[in-house]
């Protein structure tokens, strides 16, 4: 426990006052803490009269006496207490040994028993348990009786005699506990041995359920493996599915390998954990059971063995099908190739005609193609045979082999080609030569009559230069042919040499031939050459005499002007610049001589070489004379290369001086300036001026300064200037001193004015910094007065105003002492404001000072640092300065003086007004300290007269009040004064000592205060701790009544006896199937009981049971069945007494509608909401009964209830749910609303179990403080031990919550045993379900495709199938209707069976489902192959069924097509004649015109049946078209020739491949070379003839081809049908978007055209780009030259045209645009050309001169701009239609900036067609905006098929379906209703699936598409 304090006892004399003298008790000698006073004094401590607490009563029980006197008195009465003992003692033991030696001998004896009975570990550890404290009771009784043997006195027998049965006992104890030590190895090893064993069972129960998991799950994998394995061979030719197939194959028989291995791995590890099993029978029954799972095992591990290269082997024959197919890709087209190049060669093997050279091309090209082709072939043939071995090898030797044969073929077809080819190339050969020697011919030809003139002597003096350069080249090109002649002729002679002897002799005949004409025309030419040199030696020599003289010419020219300088004397009379005009003169003369001597002298060199090679003395000796007369000329010239020395130094002395004038000038120039600034203002001019002179002008503006200094530099440079002339003497001296003159006389200026501006400007400067000061000064003085204003609040004092504030104070305090209330918080709330009012009022005083000591202070700062810069000025005005500044310096110290006044004012008034409220704080300090100290001393009274009582308590609560308020007043005044003192400067008012002294007082009064507390402490703890103990037992009365409802409302669920609420389920399920029942055979639940009790009064458990199984409403619900457990724990919740039997209410309580409420909600009268009244509120889980069925409130749409309220019976209305779904009643459960009891009660007592420890905890910690004796101590002791109950009650709690949990726990898993038990059931039923629908599907689905399949493939595999009517097409539809109803059976039970079964149980790897999945997996291998069975049968019905209408529809078509040939009609006039113009021809009307042929060509009765079914609602005229007109495509090239027979037949031309033919007729076939034959029309150019058919080995040279048609998908602007091929021909009739024009001829492509393109600048804005000038195919050109003018040199524009009478308009700018007005007009007074414009960019008009008087050309006519006369694009490169940067509008202007050029221009593709909307016919352009067309479409979105054009009101026949064919009967129709319909056609429908005939569009409105025509790929 805690230390024992230490206590003095000691005397104190009466120093303190008689009250004090004494003996006292107390922790220290004289301390302030004591606890017991005794006033005697005597000088030992007495033994009474000691007060206890020290100011208490005397308590009488309490002493005080020696400690020895004390020791005597309690050993004596020890010793007679111990005498007593003794004997009491002895008697006692003397009983109790006996008692427990009888104990012990029953005990033993009880532990015999158990040890009899069984030896378990248990029974030993129960009599170990019983017998192990015995012998330590034995011995603690002994150790008490054997000291007694000797103090026993008459009871000494009794004791001896006790302690031998002690003995005795102890000895038989010891002796069967050292039996039981010496059994428990040996039970406990037999014990360990049985649990071992059950453990090694168990265990191996556990092991092998886990091991034959593993090899069942392996084996169902293996299973599935061999399904999807079985799946590959079910595939068949469907790649797709055999591929996927073959991977999940694959990836099963890998994960199978997996499972096994790891099964087998786990089985492993099991045996080897068997080996340790210590029982040899369950060792044996292990290895015997996981061997037989590795056997099952290693079977399925065989089984999955062959599959586990599935895909390998997959892989690798699809690599090798792979390889031979990629081989025959590349070979067969190389065949083909050759087959063709055969075929073209053909020709060259007939005898007796020549090949022409297309043919023989056509044959080359073949031949190279083929042999390119097959060498490629052979080598990709190669590559892949050398590593190839077993099948593919074999494989490809058979391909190599026929690749072989086809090189053989190409080897004959080059020998039989190169015979012809030597043929052709000789032929060549010479044809080249003769090119060649006629090109010699008309080079000699061309020759002779350039020199034919000369020759004929009539071009002496008409010789030029031009001529002989024409006869230069002439000559030229006469030597290169004959050269050219010459070379080729000797090539092709060698070349011909090569050839053999039938090809090359004649050849070599002809070039001999060649040869000798070439050296004849060599001959001719060197004639004609050495002609044309004679004519040429005297053109030269004429030239050369001309070039002297005119160099002569130039020399006397020279000479004359050369004259006017050579004087020196006349120079120096001469002007400057006279002189300097006639140097330039001459000196421009001698240039021009320099050239046309240089020009004579390299021609005279040229001829004199010339005349030396040919040896002509003559000409030479000439060429001599000329030379010296050059010479002579060149000598007269060279004397005026330079200009004579006077002339040079007279120009150089007058440019010196003029430019030494013009410096001095300029300078004198500045000097002007810098005057004129500085008389015009100051360096020093203040803002004002600037701001004089306006805003900114400061900124543009030169200083004088500035303008000084520049003017002085200008005048130094000069001076330099001048210095060094004169030092150099380049100007006279003279000149000099004159210019030095005005330089100085500058200065002096210059100077002057400089001292007038400095003087100037001082002055200005001190004005300006005085001024400054001045307005710092006088802003200081402004916030100094500033400050004055808002500091007069505080220096205001009005005596009588503050009187008054006293009286209020105090009339308001008197009158608070009567009664406190709203005034309080208005005084209050008044209070706060005025203090928030003071605080702003101070912030505004100390901004305000701050301000001014921060103005005073910046001021006197910028006086010092002005006064330093003022004593920088001259000597007058810095005195004048100082003493301005010194004044203002006077008025800012002034300023601070006042601001210092005011502040100490201001703070003598503050602490005035803190004294008064400090004293008057202190005065009322001392008034609540007088209180406390009266209420203490009466308490003190009381005390003493021994009162208690709540009087004594009410006293005790003021006197507390009392001393708190008196504290709080003390502790008030001193924080007022230490924070006054603090804030106090030294010195700063006379109240610092005032407030010291009142600090000092305060001190004795709080010495009062305390002395009061200690005189209140034992009252107030007394006080304190009644109260704490009297709270405390309140609150755990309240945790008692907590404790005990928890409890009880936990009871139904943790009591001994407890409900049962899983048997609710039962109940419920059990109810609800009565229900039923009763509904069915109308009885209510009374009969329902009577029927159930049977006999008996009540329903025994036994007859419940017997009734309810054999109820079939409850064998038919959902769920798991319910047994007997489930119908006994149903009857047991349904006695609710417990008596064994259930009467009538609580049967028919079962049937109650009870309902829980989850929201407050209102019980009203009636039904309806509006017009209720509210009887009450149901509250929250407040149980109700159902009375009605629920019923709906019309009025609200509310569902509404009438029930019954439990709690009080009362009845009325209430909503189920709101309008929002707010639920507020549910259907009632036991177990949650015991649940909610429970949680209810349990939240209750926690919160009163959390507020009462909350409560004990903080009163403790409260008194922890406190002293640990006295009242308090006791109280926080009883305190203590209240935790301690509190606690029992928090564990009680906890036990309690974990009872709940538990049984919560408990109902939670029955609930979910029982919910999986369902789900097993119903999963159970689920996967029988599902297996029995799959399996009756599968077996539905096999049965109607094995039948449908079989009759789909009798119809198909027939001939002609026979039918009653002669019409096989019905039967076809109907076997084709029934195929698809069995497809649709198949899908079905696949989508069944893989998309929803399996995917729904795909993972699940445990129950019922395994098993259905393996069964699915078997079904789905059953019914793979029907649906691809089912499609083959289709296909093969569907092309039967083509067949059999295509074969029917073409005889009839053959028929019509017959009978018009005959009849000479065309397919419009047989449409008009069937027709009689109507829009379709009937099918009744085709049938009577084919009834009504005669012959062969007459149709039986069934064939029009057949061919006429598929035209059964009419033909249009594109139908009949279709019919009539066949057409064919080129697939090979081909001839098309003039006759059916072919040898006497002519090729019209090579038919290309993809071209389009017409067939007109005349099928049959050339007997005399097997060819068939066909009479065509080609569309490209209407040419008609013979083609061939197929050729004589098979080769197809013609297809079947759809007619040709085109649409305009666009409209461009212009688009038309025109009368002729060309495209700028007329006009045939307009096209619009959407029109389908039939084509007739073409397309074909125009000649190609030269367009003249420049690239130009467009006026309007600026863009630049090119644009065709001129197109022949649109005539007339796109652009005129337009009459505009450009400004060519600046001029005016007047407004007249004289120009003496005109005014300006404005200037016209270079490159400005005009238009001409009037024509031009000359001004015959000035000589000038005027001409009246306008401006094109402003409007403006005037007259401007075009021409002036000096030639000068000012305006110009334009060539470059042009007007645009049609609208045309302006396109970003050169080539037409390349990117369009705009279109050109008519009219714009463009300006050429490049070209123009000539562009060589593709012609248009053109096609002559006719309109099937107008019937027009002319030919089109073909382009981007130009598609091909179909009448058969497809469609490829769904859409509708409507019964009219109008969407709007036309009904809907049926959907059209994506993929559908359909046949459009009309032209196409484009809608224009809206621009979102914009490029939408609308078509008239057959649909070829059911022949339902209609209209739809063919694109919606946002552009998706929903029909497309079909074109074939060309």
């Amino acid at each position: 426990g805690a230390a024992a304090p230490e206590v003095f006892l000691y005397y104190w004399d009466g120093r303190d006052g008689p009250s004090f003298e004494g003996w006292w008790f107390g922790k220290s000698v004289g301390g302030n803490e004591v606890w017991s006073h005794n006033q005697s004094k005597a000088l030992k401590p007495p033994a009474k009269g000691w007060k206890i607490p020290f100011a208490g009563p005397v308590r009488n029980t309490f002493s005080v006496v020696p400690k020895e006197q004390q020791a005597k008195a309690t050993a004596v009465a020890a010793r007679a207490t111990a005498v007593a003992a003794v004997s009491e003692n002895v008697k006692k033991l003397n009983e109790e040994a006996a008692t427990t030696a009888a104990e012990v001998m029953t005990s033993v004896e009880h532990a015999r028993t158990m040890l009899s009975d069984s030896t378990t570990i248990e029974a030993l550890d129960s009599a170990e348990q019983l017998l192990q404290p015995l012998p330590a009771n034995i011995m603690k009784v002994q150790k008490q009786l054997e000291p007694l043997q000797g103090q026993a006195g008459s009871l000494i027998g009794e004791v001896r005699t006790n302690l031998q049965k002690l003995r005795q006992a102890l000895t038989t104890c010891n002796q069967e506990l050292q039996k039981i030590k010496i059994a428990r190895p040996k039970v406990l090893a037999k014990e360990k041995q049985k649990e071992a064993e059950a453990k090694e069972v168990a265990n191996l129960d556990e092991m092998l359920q886990d091991a034959t998991d593993k090899a069942n799950s392996a084996e169902d994998m293996v299973e599935k493996t061999v399904i999807h394995y079985d799946m590959v061979e079910a595939a068949g030719d469907d790649l797709t599915e055999a591929q996927n197939a073959v991977e999940q194959t694959q990836e099963l028989a890998t994960s199978s390998q997996l499972k096994i291995k790891e099964a087998l791995a786990l089985i492993g590890r099991k045996m080897v954990t068997v080996k340790n099993y210590q029982s040899e029978a369950v060792r044996e029954k292990a290895n015997t059971d996981l061997n037989n799972l590795r056997i099952k095992l290693r079977d399925a591990n065989q089984k999955l063995t062959p599959l586990l290269n599935v895909k390998q082997e997959f892989q690798q024959r699809a690599v090798a099908k792979k390889i031979v197919q990629e081989v025959n890709d590349r070979l067969a087209p190389a065949e083909l190739d050759v087959d063709r190049a055969v075929e073209a060669a053909e020709p060259l093997s007939q005898t007796g005609s020549w090949p022409s050279k297309a043919i023989m091309k056509q044959a080359d090209t073949a031949i190279n193609v083929a042999a390119d082709k097959l060498a490629a072939a052979m080598k990709f043939l190669e590559i892949k045979l050398k590593p190839a071995a077993g099948l593919i090898k074999k494989e490809l030797e058979k391909v190599e082999a026929r690749g072989r044969a086809a090189e053989k073929r190409l080897a004959e077809l080059r020998n039989q080609q190169r015979t012809f080819q030597e043929k052709e190339a000789s032929d060549n050969l010479v044809n080249d030569v003769q090119e060649k020697m006629k090109a010699v011919s008309d080079a000699v030809r061309k020759l002779e009559e350039v020199l034919g003139p000369y020759m004929l002597g009539v071009e002496a003096e008409a010789d030029t230069a031009s001529s002989i350069q024409a006869a230069d080249e002439a000559v030229k090109s006469a030597n290169k042919a004959t050269s050219a002649a010459r070379i080729v002729i000797s090539m092709r002679l060698v070349e011909v040499k090569r050839f053999t002897a039938a090809a090359g002799q004649e050849a070599q005949r002809s070039l001999q031939e060649y040869q000798k004409a070439l050296e004849a025309a060599m001959k001719r030419v060197n004639d004609l050459k050495s002609m044309s040199n004679e004519r040429k030696q005297a053109i030269a020599r004429a030239e050369a005499i001309s070039q002297v003289e005119a160099v002569e010419a130039l020399a006397a020219k020279v000479t004359e002007n050369g004259a006017k300088i050579q004087d020196e004397a006349a120079l120096e009379d001469m002007p400057w610049d006279q002189i300097r005009a006639a140097g330039d003169a001459c000196r421009s003369g001698y240039l021009e001589a320099q050239e046309v001597m240089k020009t004579a002298q390299n021609l005279l060199t040229t001829r004199q070489i010339e005349a030396k090679n040919s040896d002509d003395a003559e000409e030479s000796a000439e060429l001599a004379r000329l030379q010296q007369r050059l010479r002579s000329a060149t000598s007269k010239i060279s004397q005026f290369k330079t200009l004579p020395p006077a002339v040079e130094k007279q120009i150089a002395l007058k440019k010196q001086i003029d430019e030494s004038v013009s410096k001095v000038t300029a300078a004198e120039e500045k000097v002007d300036q810098a005057i004129a600034v500085i008389e015009g203002g100051t360096d020093g001019d203040s803002g004002e001026a600037a701001a004089a002179d306006g805003k900114g002008a400061g900124k543009s503006k030169t200083s004088p300064s500035a303008a000084s200094a520049t003017a002085l530099a200008a005048l130094k440079g000069v001076t330099r200037y001048l210095d060094v002339q004169a030092k150099t003497k380049k100007i006279p001296e003279e000149e000099v001193k004159k210019l030095q003159e005005r330089v100085n006389t500058a200065q002096e200026r210059v100077e002057t004015a400089q001292r007038t501006m400095r003087e100037s400007t001082e002055k200005i400067t001190a004005k300006n910094l005085v001024s400054e000061v001045e307005q710092l000064v006088k802003a200081a003085e402004e916030a100094v007065e500033k400050f004055c204003e808002v500091m007069a609040p505080q220096l205001a004092e009005d005596g009588a105003e503050g009187q008054a504030e006293k009286e209020g104070d105090k009339e308001g305090g008197e009158a608070g002492d009567v009664e406190m209330g709203d005034g309080d918080k208005a005084e209050k709330k008044e209070e706060k404001k005025e203090e928030t009012k003071d605080k702003d009022l101070a912030a505004a005083c100390r901004a305000a000072e701050q301000a001014a000591a921060k103005a005073i202070g910046g001021s006197k700062t910028i006086i010092a640092v002005k006064r330093v810069a003022a004593k920088r000025l001259t000597e007058s005005v810095a005195k004048l300065a100082c003493e301005e500044l010194d004044a203002l310096l006077t008025r800012a110290e002034a300023g601070a003086q006042k601001i210092a006044g005011v502040k100490k004012e201001v703070n003598d008034k503050k602490y005035a007004k803190a004294k008064a409220e400090v004293t008057e704080k202190f005065t009322a300090a001392e008034e609540l300290v007088k209180m406390a100290v009266s209420i203490a001393e009466g308490l003190a009274t009381d005390a003493s007269k021994g009162e208690e009582g709540a009087e004594v308590d009410a006293a005790v609560e003021r006197g507390i009040k009392a001393q708190q308020d008196a504290q709080t007043a003390i502790s008030t005044v001193r924080s007022t004064l230490q924070t006054l003192l603090r804030d106090m400067k030294a010195g700063e008012s006379n109240v610092q000592s005032e407030f010291s002294q009142i600090l000092v007082k305060v001190g004795p009064l709080q010495a009062d205060l305390d002395k009061q507390k200690k005189m209140m402490s034992e009252r107030e703890q007394k006080f304190v701790a009644s109260r704490l103990l009297k709270e405390a037992a309140v609150m755990f009365e309240k945790l008692d009544t907590k404790i005990e409802k928890a409890t009880a409302a936990a009871a139904p669920l943790v009591g001994e006896n407890k409900e049962d609420f899983t048997g609710a389920m039962f109940v419920s399920r059990c109810v609800e199937a009565l229900k039923v029942h009763g509904k069915k055979v109308s009885k209510t639940k009374e009969a329902l009981f009577d029927e159930i009790r049977g006999e008996n009064t009540a329903i025994s458990q036994a007859k419940f049971v017997e009734f309810m199984k054999a109820l079939p409403e409850l064998k038919a619900q959902d769920g798991a069945p319910i047994g007997e457990k489930e119908l006994k724990a149903a009857y047991a919740r349904m006695d609710s007494v417990g008596g064994g039997q259930v009467a009538i209410r609580q049967f028919s309580d079962q049937f109650r509608h009870r309902l829980t409420c989850k929201q407050v909600v209102a019980l009203t009268d009636t039904i309806s909401v509006t017009d209720s009244k509210v009887i009450r509120k149901l509250d929250l889980h407040e149980v109700c009964e159902g009375l009605e069925e629920p019923a709906k409130d019309e009025a609200t749409g509310l569902l509404r209830l009438k029930v019954r309220a439990e709690k009080d019976d009362k009845e009325g209305f209430v909503t189920l749910t709101g309008n929002q779904g707010t639920s507020y009643l549910e259907p009632f459960s036991a177990y949650e609303a015991c649940l909610g009891q429970i949680d209810a009660g349990m939240q209750e007592l926690n919160e009163a179990v959390n507020e009462t420890m909350a409560y004990l905890k903080s009163k403790a910690d409260e008194l922890s403080k406190k002293s640990a004796l006295g009242p308090l101590g006791e109280a926080k002791a009883e305190l203590m031990k209240m935790r301690v109950r509190a606690s029992k009650a928090q564990t009680a709690h906890g036990n309690l919550k974990k009872q709940v949990a538990e049984a919560q726990k408990g109902h939670a898993e029955q609930l979910e045993a029982e919910k999986k038990r369902k789900e097993e059931a119903a999963e159970k039923a689920r996967a029988a379900a599902m297996l029995d629908e799959a399996t009756q599907l599968t077996e539905a689905a096999v049965a109607d495709a094995e039948k449908a399949c079989s009759a789909a493939d009798a119809l198909a595999s027939a001939t002609a199938p026979a039918t009653e009517d002669g019409n096989p097409l019905q039967a076809m539809d109907e076997a084709a209707r029934t195929l698809g109803v069995a497809d649709l059976a198949v899908n079905k039970a696949l989508d069944k069976i893989m998309k929803e079964n399996m995917n729904q149980i795909r993972k699940i790897e445990k129950g019922p489902f395994v098993e259905t999945r393996r069964l699915m997996f078997r079904l789905k291998v059953k019914l793979a192959p029907l649906a691809e069975r089912c499609k083959k049968a289709a296909t093969g019905l569907q092309a039967a069924k083509e067949k059999v209408a295509g074969d029917a529809q073409r005889a009839v078509a053959a028929a019509l097509r017959s009978s018009a040939l005959k009849a000479g009609l065309t397919a419009d006039a047989l449409f008009t004649k069937l027709s009689q113009g109507a829009s379709t021809v009937p099918a009744s009307a085709i049938r009577g015109h084919l009834e009504a042929l005669e012959g062969e060509g007459r149709l039986k009765a069934s064939e029009l049946d057949l061919g006429l079914h598929h035209y059964a609602a009419g033909l249009t005229r594109l139908g009949l078209m279709a019919m009539l007109q066949e057409y064919q495509r080129c697939v090979k090239d081909i001839a098309f020739t003039t006759d059916f027979q072919v040898k006497t037949s002519s090729t019209l031309r090579k038919l290309d491949k993809g071209e389009l033919l017409e067939v007109l007729g005349g099928h049959g076939t050339d007997e005399t070379v097997g060819l068939e034959r066909v009479k065509c029309r080609a569309v490209l150019d209407q040419a008609e003839g013979w083609v061939t058919l197929k050729g004589n080995r098979g080769t197809a040279f013609l297809e079947p081809a759809a007619k040709p048609y085109m649409i305009l998908g666009e409209a461009p602007g212009g688009a038309c049908l025109q009368q002729k091929m060309e495209s700028g021909s007329e006009t045939a009739g307009a096209l619009e978007a959407g029109e389908v024009l039939e084509v007739l001829e073409g397309p074909r492509r125009e000649p190609p055209l030269e367009v003249v393109r420049v690239r130009g600048k467009a006026k309007k804005d600026g863009k630049t780009g090119w644009v065709t000038l001129k197109d022949p195919s649109h005539g007339e050109p796109s652009f005129e030259l337009c009459k505009l003018m450009i400004c060519k040199g600046s001029i005016a524009l007047t407004t007249a045209f004289d120009i003496a009478e005109c005014n300006a308009v404005r200037k016209l700018e270079v490159g400005e645009h005009l238009e001409q007005i009037e024509a031009p007009r000359e001004d015959e007074a000035r000589k000038v050309t005027r001409v009246h414009v306008k401006c094109t960019n402003d409007g403006k008009q005037g007259w401007a001169t075009m021409k002036g008087n000096q030639g000068t050309l000012y305006i110009a006519e334009s060539q470059l701009h042009h007007t645009c006369r049609r609208t045309i694009p302006m396109e970003s490169a050169f080539a037409s239609g390349s990117k369009a940067v705009r279109d050109m509008e008519v009219g714009e202007i463009l300006e050429v900036l490049e070209g123009p050029s000539t562009e060589t221009k593709e012609g248009s593709m053109r096609a002559r067609g006719r309109s099937l909307r107008s019937g027009q016919e002319g030919w089109f352009t073909v382009s981007n905006a130009t598609l091909p067309w179909s009448p058969q479409y497809t469609c490829k979105k769904a859409t509708e098929l409507r019964d009219g054009p109008d969407a709007a009101s036309a009904k809907v026949l049926r959907k059209l379906d994506e993929g559908e064919a359909l046949e459009v009967l009309e032209a196409p129709a484009a809608l224009s209703e809206s621009s979102e319909a914009e490029g939408v056609l609308r078509l008239r429908l057959r649909a070829g699936k059911d022949g339902a005939i209609g209209y739809a569009e063919d694109r919606g409105a946002k552009g998706e598409v929903f029909l497309k025509p079909v074109i074939e790929s060309q």
